[in-house]
């Protein structure tokens, strides 16, 4: 007889993924962030984790984490558990032109990166490629530190 509770096994099953998560600091880092995006900006709603790339532009990957932020721009994040490399903008952009190409209809799509640190040239980049943008709002970077057991918090990198 059914009366409305979940099924015992999903809920197991749900606690274990939850644990192996937790064991894998990448996987710890996405769960936290998802969990935070109020902390990174005011607004940002998760959409998608792990959003699948349109694969007909002839590139292959996930989207870490895929939002819209206050003013209903999409907002793609990209996740580093360790240090930023300057191969990141490169990922970051041509994941953001494919939504543009696939899903956003040619509107505005955002970028973040969240990362532990950032390479020195990866650092010297992002203040150029700052510098660059006109909308400084469309290129963010933070760093993150983590408070045991289940807690983040966020900085962002300044730019000048």
């Amino acid at each position: 007889m059914n009366i409305g509770y979940p099924d015992f096994k999903s809920l197991i099953s749900a606690e274990l993924h939850l644990r192996e998560s937790f064991a894998n600091p990448e996987a710890r880092l996405q769960v936290l962030v998802q969990n935070s995006l109020s902390k990174l900006e005011p607004g940002l709603e998760l959409i998608h984790t792990y959003y699948p790339v349109d694969p007909r532009f002839g590139y292959e990957g996930e989207i870490d984490i895929l939002a819209n932020d206050s003013r209903g721009l999409y907002v793609v994040m990209e996740l580093k558990d360790g240090a930023l490399e300057r191969a990141t903008w490169a990922q970051l952009f041509t994941y953001a032109w494919i939504l543009k190409q696939s899903l956003a209809k040619d509107a505005d799509v955002r970028t973040m990166a969240v990362c532990g640190s950032l390479q020195r040239d990866a650092l010297y980049s992002y203040y150029e490629l700052k510098r660059k943008i006109r909308d400084p709002p469309y290129l963010r970077v933070f760093q993150y530190s983590l408070h045991p057991p289940t807690s983040i918090s966020f900085s962002e990198i300044p730019t000048s």
